[in-house]
């Protein structure tokens, strides 16, 4: 039983949250079954989980696919996703510009705001890691950098 002053997540989210803890098989096999029974009832941000199931598996082009599916317009967390993937995908260009668009949204944005925003849905350690060094490959700024010390 949860202590009583822990919120339990909302159920539209377990999957996402079992997914994002390193259930990636599980939580996406939920997720595709919500699909099947009926798409107009599984939130759009399901799509995050199955996009980074690709992501963990190296499978950066149908990672995109996926995030795709989740784009709000002028959202910074579609510029996030597309610069770690690209990153990680071998795609430089690519990912310094979603960084570049991150930062035009959200100026002071730096790689340990990513790495609060996914704690706060208990993404896996080994995932958050990866991130942060794609970001720094991407062109994302750390707090640690001495440029960004020098802002503040």
């Amino acid at each position: 039983m949860a202590p009583r002053n822990v919120p339990l997540p909302e159920p539209r989210h377990i999957t996402l949250r079992m997914a994002f803890s390193g259930d990636w098989d599980g939580g996406v096999a939920l997720i595709d079954k919500a699909f099947a029974f009926n798409v107009s009832v599984v939130p759009n941000v399901a799509y995050y989980a199955t996009a980074k199931h690709h992501y963990v598996r190296g499978e950066y082009p149908e990672a995109i696919a996926e995030f795709r599916k989740t784009f709000i317009p002028g959202f910074w967390l579609n510029d996030l996703v597309s610069a770690c993937t690209y990153a990680a995908w071998g795609k430089q260009e690519e990912a310094e510009t979603a960084a570049a668009e991150l930062l035009k949204k959200r100026p002071d944005f730096v790689i340990e705001d990513a790495l609060v925003f996914y704690r706060k849905w208990q993404v896996q350690n080994s995932y958050l890691e990866k991130m942060a060094a794609v970001l720094r490959q991407a062109g994302q700024p750390s707090r640690a950098d001495p440029a960004q010390q020098a802002r503040n």
